[in-house]
């Protein structure tokens, strides 16, 4: 094994997002400068995050809608919004304008969260396996197909698919199906987990990214599907991850 093979991606993605202690990304500098097959995963990823930048940028540079301003002083309001038909391009718009600013700049982030956020408790449950699931996939029942997205929709109660993430180095491990909900457990190269609880929507849009020690959890519900993802990971990479799976929910 070669020193590279011992540098896992989350640090590329955190060097490249400048959220590394100076010592380390010195020591990951000189690391890449020399081995030109670390450069070229580094450049990879860079690849990857000016692409996206560049496909949304008109996005991030426009003035966010009155609707979606709207749309988030509803979600802080105490009353339930009255379920509507879908909005998902606009929130597909958002989360993508926040892809932006999260990866050209920092991401704007809390820290901890509602004490009453349900959706928040739910997912932290299923990612520390607190809650036993109704049925649990892996192996070979994951294999992509209709087999596998039909306990998802089951389960949900929408017309879901298991996101591939693949492309950004998350391998799906398994599914946990809960009533009315899923957690979707990925892996990276190193063991890294990353979570992905997904359930109906109760009806109040929102998005937020959340930070609590080394662990950043990602929110974001329109008016049809709720989502929470959790990982160990720097801000770029949570906002390029989930940017990602929420466009491959495929509702």
């Amino acid at each position: 094994m070669t020193p590279r093979d011992l540098i896992p991606d989350e640090d590329l993605h955190a060097f490249i997002d400048g959220e590394l202690a100076p010592a380390r990304a010195n020591a990951l500098a000189a690391a890449i400068e020399a081995d030109t097959d670390l450069a070229s995963r580094v450049a990879a990823f860079a690849a990857d995050k000016a692409a996206l930048a560049t496909a949304y940028r008109g996005f991030a540079e426009a003035p966010v809608p009155a609707a979606w301003v709207a749309r988030i002083n509803l979600a802080a309001a105490p009353a339930r919004v009255a379920p509507r038909k879908s909005t998902r391009p606009a929130w597909a718009m958002a989360l993508a304008a926040c892809l932006v600013v999260a990866i050209g700049t920092a991401a704007f982030y809390k820290v901890g969260h509602r004490p009453e956020d349900g959706i928040l408790l739910q997912a932290d449950a299923a990612r520390l396996d607190r809650v036993a699931p109704v049925a649990r996939l892996s192996g070979a029942a994951l294999a992509p197909g209709a087999a596998r997205d039909a306990v998802l929709r089951q389960a949900v109660g929408l017309n879901v698919q298991a996101p591939d993430l693949a492309r950004l180095g998350w391998r799906l491990g398994e599914i946990d199906t809960y009533p009315r909900a899923v957690a979707l457990r990925y892996r990276d190269g190193s063991g890294t987990p990353l979570t992905l609880f997904v359930r109906r929507s109760d009806g109040t849009p929102r998005f937020e990214l959340l930070k609590s020690g080394t662990l950043r959890t990602c929110i974001w519900q329109d008016e049809v599907v709720g989502a929470v993802m959790m990982g160990e990971m720097s801000a770029g990479q949570m906002m390029r991850v989930a940017s990602a799976a929420y466009l491959a929910l495929d509702l």
